[in-house]
């Protein structure tokens, strides 16, 4: 299984962390991420398909064209409401940890039990994350 984050994410994620903790730990951190998602391009395709897309909230669909290029199964969201029209199926952290804690019991070392195609999270790195304070 592999996941990703989308390159206007990072950004946004740097800068939240860095106003927290500063701008070295922050870059530390990113590292630390990185080492387990890759980062999905936003390339000239995505927004030209996000410029195309039903979807009402223009950094929801440039997400979800992100995530399409990268063959991404899903979206982990906490905000899955936002994504009722993407192609690309949103889910709760919730419901991505139990499939993946599924996904790792079943299908370890045997791909043709479990999806070859990648997992999309952190949508916005603004939306809380599983077991952050309200």
């Amino acid at each position: 299984m592999q996941g990703y984050v989308s390159g206007h994410a990072v950004t946004n994620i740097f800068y939240i962390l860095r106003r927290q903790v500063g701008r070295e730990t922050a870059l530390q951190l990113l590292l630390r991420l990185l080492k387990n998602l890759q980062v999905a391009s936003v390339t000239d395709e995505a927004i030209r398909a996000a410029l195309q897309s039903p979807m009402t909230d223009f950094e929801d669909a440039v997400t979800s064209e992100a995530a399409k290029l990268a063959g991404a199964e899903a979206i982990v969201t906490r905000n899955t409401a936002d994504f009722a029209g993407s192609s690309i199926s949103a889910v709760l952290p919730e419901e991505f940890l139990a499939g993946a804690r599924h996904f790792s019991q079943t299908a370890i070392g045997d791909r043709s039990q479990g999806s070859e195609r990648p997992i999309f999270p952190l949508k916005n790195p603004h939306e809380r994350t599983l077991g952050s304070p309200p």
